[in-house]
């Protein structure tokens, strides 16, 4: 179950509710201000991480992703874009591949990696940007190129802040002591 938008704190109390989620994970999923991380739970894996999705004017900007595993089921809330996860949806609706006859868990994976996956195309438009700033540089060195180059820094800088946290909730993942 894929929820979009957390305007409608009713409906997501609501679902938390119905599920029997921890109230501290409904909060946690409402406040999108959270840092990557991994709660278990009794009933569930709960795992909070960070789109990170390039803008118009080539800046950058993220959004909280939450996961909840339960055996039977996944719950995922988006602050606003679910485009992120169109092609894990044309996949499970077209395909009997990996993603149909593995279980659960492996869903929860392939929910991760193409979050995960959306990073390298940021990288790629951060590599493209200081390209053209180097370029810039040494065909017609201008002082708003500074301006430039302070501007990647800082993407860089933030990005940094963003997804190292993940890396704590990729490792506790991975020594599969999570659950339920």
């Amino acid at each position: 179950m894929i929820i979009t938008g957390l305007a409608n704190t009713q409906l997501i109390n609501d679902i938390c509710e119905f599920y029997g989620m921890h109230p501290l994970t409904t909060e946690d999923i409402l406040n999108t201000h959270q840092r990557p991380k991994i709660e278990s739970f009794d009933d569930d894996i709960y795992v909070v991480i960070k789109v990170i999705l390039p803008m118009e004017d080539e800046g950058i900007y993220s959004e909280q992703v939450s996961i909840i595993l339960f055996k039977d089921t996944i719950i995922t809330f988006l602050e606003n874009d679910d485009r992120i996860f169109e092609p894990l949806i044309r996949m499970l609706t077209a395909s009997k591949g990996r993603l149909r006859k593995n279980g659960n868990d492996y869903l929860f994976y392939a929910i991760i990696d193409s979050v995960v996956d959306e990073y390298f195309e940021i990288f790629e438009i951060i590599g493209e940007r200081l390209e053209r700033i180097e370029d810039s540089v040494i065909i017609s060195p201008e002082p708003e190129i500074l301006e430039d180059i302070y501007s990647v820094r800082r993407d860089l800088i933030w990005l940094r802040k963003s997804i190292w946290p993940l890396r704590d909730v990729v490792a506790q993942l991975s020594r599969g002591g999570n659950t339920i």
